[in-house]
């Protein structure tokens, strides 16, 4: 009876540990941040023309999701766990895509004969799938996939990078080229490139996750406990995290990497495509700080800037003129607006202004679409 007891807790503790392990690369935030984006994976996935270029991208995308959907969930009894509910709202983004692309907005050459077949093979074929896990996730993301699912690792595969941009980014060639300084913060992140960043720690203060020590890292905070996360739990995720976009990121940085100018500890980013970072918004603390904040992007961009002179009427208090700056660079655009106005053109007089900068490619989208919602916008 006593080794019937001992054989019936290895088998527990088997299935336990296997639960672990079945959801260790869906419940790390690490490996859940190495799942592409849609644009990202379209830009990889090229063929050798537009149908085959299709087939390729959609097949990607069940392939992907079918991982997280099945091979990362499903037990060795062949029954499968819950999603952790931080992999499920990634796992959303390649379901909603397969929906838009196969019914609701299906793109021309889906209707291509050779579209279905390609598309099929593709799904089908084991090498596809793992040049997906060498494209766009890490050798050690790989061999746990490997480990986990019991299929056979193909053999001298792994030879292409892992999360690095598909093509150099012409942006930052032409601004590197005219000795623009691409860097920011100390040169904890630079444009154009991977963030390259560790996903923050954090201690516990009463309830209240905080980032522990003064390093650069993407700031994707734990929920609150107790009576903290009770009354500000809520709050805290709306300001940390970012699923319904998944190339924005929060970036916590260093203070003595933020300028003096600067308010917050933390700055927002975006990637592009091919998980490059395009864009940087910096809240500045006003019109306290125009004159520095001035003086230093003037000092790290050059004189050669387009400076517009307006007056503000805040809701309450005097008049005051200010001083936008805007900087047309090889490569890169930078603009200062010292004071920010809400969505209704509201502005305080103790009010927060931002920095953006952005490559001239993220520029260029950006405004265009800006235009188009306003056109839109008139037209209703």
């Amino acid at each position: 009876m006593r080794d019937l007891r001992i054989i019936s807790i290895a088998i527990l503790l088997f299935f336990t540990a296997s639960g672990l392990n079945a959801q260790k690369l869906l419940l790390n935030q690490d490996y859940l941040d190495q799942f592409p984006s849609i644009e990202r994976v379209r830009t990889a996935e090229k063929g050798t023309d537009e149908v085959d270029s299709y087939a390729r991208f959609m097949a990607a995308l069940d392939v992907i999701n079918d991982m997280m959907l099945r091979d990362l969930l499903q037990a060795p009894n062949g029954g499968y766990y819950n999603m952790p509910p931080d992999a499920d709202r990634v796992h959303a983004r390649y379901g909603n895509a397969i929906t838009k692309f196969t019914i609701d907005s299906p793109e021309p050459p889906s209707k291509d004969p050779r579209y279905r077949p390609l598309r099929d093979k593709y799904e089908a074929d084991p090498a596809f799938r793992d040049s997906l896990l060498q494209t766009f996730f890490t050798p050690q993301f790989r061999t746990d996939y490997y480990a986990w699912t019991r299929k056979p690792m193909p053999a001298g595969a792994a030879t292409r990078p892992a999360s690095a941009p598909a093509t150099p980014d012409a942006d930052i060639a032409k601004a590197t080229a005219a000795k623009v300084d691409v860097t920011l913060f100390g040169k904890a992140i630079k444009m154009g490139s991977p963030l390259g960043l560790p996903r923050c720690t954090y201690e516990d203060m009463l309830g209240v996750p905080v980032i522990k020590g003064e390093v650069d890292c993407i700031d994707v905070q734990p929920p609150a406990t107790g009576l903290a996360g009770i009354l500000f739990g809520s709050i805290i995720s709306a300001g940390s995290q970012t699923a319904t976009d998944p190339d924005v990121k929060y970036v916590h940085l260093a203070f003595a990497h933020r300028p003096t100018w600067m308010s917050g500890d933390g700055v927002w980013v975006r990637l592009n495509g091919n998980g490059g970072l395009e864009r940087v918004v910096i809240t500045t603390q006003g019109r306290d700080v125009e004159a520095k904040a001035a003086e230093e992007l003037k000092g790290k961009y050059g004189t050669s800037v387009f400076s517009q002179e307006g007056t503000i009427t805040p809701d309450v208090g005097n008049a005051f003129k200010v001083h936008d700056l805007d900087w047309v660079l090889p490569g890169l655009h930078v603009e200062y607006r010292v004071i920010n106005a809400d969505d209704n053109g509201r502005v305080e007089i103790n009010g927060t202004g931002y920095v953006r900068v952005e490559t001239a490619s993220a520029y260029a989208t950006r405004t265009a679409s800006e235009k188009k919602k306003k056109e839109d916008r008139k037209v209703l």
